[in-house]
């Protein structure tokens, strides 16, 4: 009998570059590809609407944990701080999406007693190819 978990993929990984240096402490990212609609609704077709698929966008939330020596955090906040954009890959199987984002939000979070984490939403600019 077919093991069921052999054939599941694993989680995408995400890999974040800036001066082609991969960012460490990432822990998990979710992408989003969505594509602007535009309404070419009409007279003739008055009952329904009729839609045509526009301009594409994407882009990235994660989250990241800060290691102790470590210039990852450091090179995050000179491109945030600074509006540098940052490269990045994305692999899915055999399929690679690579592409540059800019850092649009870089929250930071510190519990008490707890590892320190920052987020990161990154906004696509050009094609994720």
């Amino acid at each position: 009998m077919l093991n069921q978990r052999t054939n599941v993929g694993r989680s995408v990984d995400v890999v974040i570059y800036l001066d082609n240096y991969p960012l460490g402490g990432q822990q998990g990212a979710n992408l989003v590809r969505q594509a602007q609609v535009i309404d070419i609704t009409n007279k003739i077709n008055a009952e329904w609407s009729e839609s045509l698929s526009g301009i594409k966008s994407w882009s990235i939330v994660c989250t990241g944990l800060y290691i102790v020596n470590d210039n990852s955090f450091a090179l995050l906040e000179d491109a945030f701080m600074n509006n540098k954009p940052v490269e990045v890959s994305i692999n899915v199987g055999s399929q690679q999406l690579r592409g540059k984002a800019l850092i649009t939000e870089f929250p930071l979070s510190a519990v008490f007693n707890k590892e320190f984490k920052y987020n990161l939403r990154l906004l696509g600019t050009g094609a994720l190819v």
